[in-house]
Formats: structure tokens, C-alpha cells, sequence
């Protein structure tokens, strides 16, 4: 579940993932680029992670620009309806949808 937003001409960017491995990488690409960038580990899922990334965000640039959300979990999609848990769909939707909220939530007011 990466969470991306390259950046270059001056942008500050973020970006989370749950692992290390995917923002180091992706934060030194924006680097590299030209621009100026952060890596944060964020388990979409958990509501304090969410805050914590927002947090760290603001604590580094003084505000939020534009936020991007694209993480979602796969589970349900590598499952038939007949097979799918409904702990698998929690989980989708955790990640998905209620984590966009979250974010917006958490972010919304400072994007001002």
C-alpha cells in the first residue's frame, strides 16, 4: 500500500508506505529529481498512524497543499464472492474508503 506524490520545481512532497523500503526509495527518486521529500510509514488502516503521518507532514513543510489518496488492501479482489471473508472485506474497506476519510479528516483542515 504505497502512497506516492512525485515531486520537482520546488513542490515539497510526502510520501507513506507501510514498509521503509517503498518511501526511502520513492522520497530519494523526488530528491534525486529535484525536489524536496519525506518518508513516512503509515498503515493506512489504523486511525493513529493516519494522524501521526498528517502530523509529521505539517511538523516538515508548516502545511498540506494537496493530499492524494490511493491506498487500498487487495484482499477481496484475489477472492470469488463465494470465498470472500467478511474479515477480508472489513479489511478493503478499512483501507479504502474509511481511510480516504480519515485522511481528509485528519488533513482537511490544513490544506487552508
Amino acid at each position: 500500500m504505497d502512497l506516492a506524490l512525485t515531486g520537482v520545481d520546488g513542490r515539497s512532497d510526502r510520501t507513506s508506505s507501510k514498509t521503509s523500503d517503498g518511501v526511502d526509495r520513492v522520497a530519494a527518486d523526488i530528491v534525486e529529481a529535484g525536489g524536496a521529500a519525506i518518508g513516512i510509514v503509515c498503515e493506512v488502516g489504523e486511525l493513529d498512524q493516519i494522524t501521526a503521518a498528517v502530523d509529521q507532514v505539517v511538523a516538515a513543510y508548516g502545511r498540506i497543499d494537496i493530499l492524494v489518496n490511493n491506498a487500498a488492501g487487495r484482499s477481496a479482489v484475489l477472492s470469488t464472492i463465494l470465498d470472500l471473508s467478511i474479515e477480508q472485506l472489513q479489511r478493503n474497506f478499512d483501507t479504502g474508503a474509511i481511510a480516504y476519510i480519515r485522511f481528509m479528516q485528519s488533513g482537511g483542515l490544513r490544506l487552508l
